[in-house]
């Protein structure tokens, strides 16, 4: 009998822990109310606070929390409001993307161009990410030689019948001409001829053959890759302080660019 009576005890004890504990989440879940979602559920918004040791959620628990919900990327607005033990969040779900389509593009493929984006179907319409689309796309034109490409994101709204919820994003471009090599000039160089250097580079100027070579078209990386092959070709001719640099200038008249080394210049060395 005093066997059951203890183990009666210890089993009414667990019983009350448990409903204690069963309480106490329930309080904490009804501390954070949400209000607003449509898709996004109350505890994915309740998991970007973070209470502090004492377990409140104190101002600077609140602002890194409305930091945290910005920077998700699902929401167009949030407002949190503190009302004694109560936090109240109001949030804007962003729109969700239903289509995303890509305009006056002719150079370039849907396929290649969207392999770079981060906004994606289905999910939401981010400023942030959008703006790091049009980054993207550019990126890829200039490395193209389009370096006069414009890309302009604009929503539409689905016709009716559709969800309001959804919309459509669309990249408008207009890629431009490409940037042309007309002219490559060498200054400060003595030693070796103008033909010389020209036949080191791998940058071409515009010519008959330039459909054919395509090494006319204006590239930085390519510029960058051209000096140094300058000055490794002096070096390797005895020329150890040699100094490369080069300047783009665009020709308007000639509606290219203008690639000059400068400071071609060393002495030579043990000869």
């Amino acid at each position: 009998m005093r066997c059951r009576g203890i183990a009666a005890l210890f089993a009414g004890l667990l019983a009350t822990a448990a409903c204690v504990g069963a309480a106490a989440a329930s309080d904490s879940d009804q501390i954070i109310t949400v209000i607003g979602n449509r898709h996004i559920g109350v505890d994915m918004v309740r998991s970007f606070f973070h209470a502090g040791p004492d377990g409140q959620y104190d101002a600077s628990a609140r602002d890194a929390a409305l930091k945290r919900l910005y920077g998700s990327g699902l929401f167009a607005d949030v407002k949190i409001s503190h009302d004694g033990n109560r936090i109240l969040v109001v949030v804007v779900e962003n729109p969700t993307i239903g289509v995303i389509a890509l305009e006056g593009n002719k150079k370039l493929k849907d396929a290649d161009l969207k392999k770079q984006l981060q906004s994606k179907i289905g999910g939401p319409l981010s400023r942030e990410l959008v703006q790091s689309d049009v980054v993207r796309i550019l990126d890829v034109y200039r490395s193209r030689g389009h370096f006069n490409a414009q890309v302009v994101p604009k929503t539409i709204e689905p016709k009716q019948g559709g969800k309001n919820d959804r919309v459509n994003l669309v990249f408008e471009i207009k890629e431009g001409e490409k940037l042309a090599v007309k002219d490559i000039v060498f200054t400060g160089n003595t030693a070796f001829s103008q033909t010389k250097l020209k036949a080191i580079v791998k940058t071409g100027v515009s010519n008959v053959l330039s459909f054919v070579l395509d090494d006319d078209i204006y590239d930085p990386d390519r510029v960058e890759n051209d000096k140094d092959l300058v000055r490794r070709f002096y070096l390797a001719h005895g020329y150890a302080d040699v100094r490369v640099s080069s300047a783009t200038q665009y020709d308007a008249g000639k509606k290219g660019v203008r690639c000059r080394e400068e400071r071609c210049r060393g002495h030579l060395q043990g000869r």
